[in-house]
């Protein structure tokens, strides 16, 4: 039966690349195949169809008209969005309720009617603007899709002590539980072997508090990290 708990995130198992069972089979809280990935509540029409193995616009996961973009989905059942807080919950994963009117897709609002201009200021944003932190040279302006203030921005930071490399700051316990283990927001090109943040998967740390331990999975191998 149908319980409405998300079983699964939509990261693909580390099986599915190396063409083996998964020890976990049905218990593993990863996508197992490309349908289980693309049909993910985090994934299914979050972006415009290309018109490649389209399947028709009924069947299809992707959207066939700025209507059925769900630009919100990533943000409420997306591994990267909940892994800080779900873990708690296993071996099922709790779901995150649908909004009761998901946002429109000609205004960016729950609910209410539009005039078909999108507005910027409606939409979470999750990387910092090109310009930041001297915002005064964006030509957008408030219109800006991305952040012009860590106070704008909406996803998880580490403090600016952290960001900059302040010697206090880069503790043992630092190291262990945050370097890493967020997704980069920074806008502009910069290094990414120093910086603090994760830029893909390869470098992408999960938090030590969803209880793995020190030793390396059988099924990891050294080549996915380079």
């Amino acid at each position: 039966p149908t319980s409405g708990r998300l079983l699964y995130w939509d990261l693909p198992c580390p099986s599915l690349a190396a063409e083996i069972p998964c020890p976990q089979g049905h218990n593993c809280i990863f996508s197992h195949t490309l349908d289980e990935l693309n049909y993910h509540p985090a994934k299914f029409k979050t972006r415009m169809c290309s018109g490649r193995h389209c399947l028709g616009p009924v069947a299809c996961c992707q959207a066939h008209g700025v209507a059925e973009v769900r630009n919100w989905a990533a943000d409420r059942y997306s591994y990267t969005a909940n892994s800080a807080s779900v873990w708690k919950s296993a071996p099922g994963l709790e779901p995150v309720p649908e909004p009761p009117s998901a946002p429109s897709a000609t205004t960016g609002r729950v609910g209410g009617s539009g005039t078909g201009t999108q507005s910027s200021s409606f939409r979470p944003k999750h990387r910092f603007c090109a310009s930041y932190p001297d915002v005064s040279q964006c030509r957008r302006g408030s219109a800006c899709a991305f952040a012009h203030s860590r106070e704008e921005i909406c996803t998880p930071l580490l403090s600016l002590d952290e960001e900059q490399h302040e010697p206090g700051s880069l503790t043992e316990n630092f190291f262990m539980y945050s370097f890493k283990t967020l997704w980069c927001p920074i806008g502009v090109q910069h290094d990414w072997q120093t910086c603090v943040y994760a830029h893909n998967y390869q470098d992408a740390r999960r938090k030590v508090s969803i209880g793995y331990g020190p030793r390396p999975c059988p099924y990891w191998a050294k080549k996915d990290t380079g």
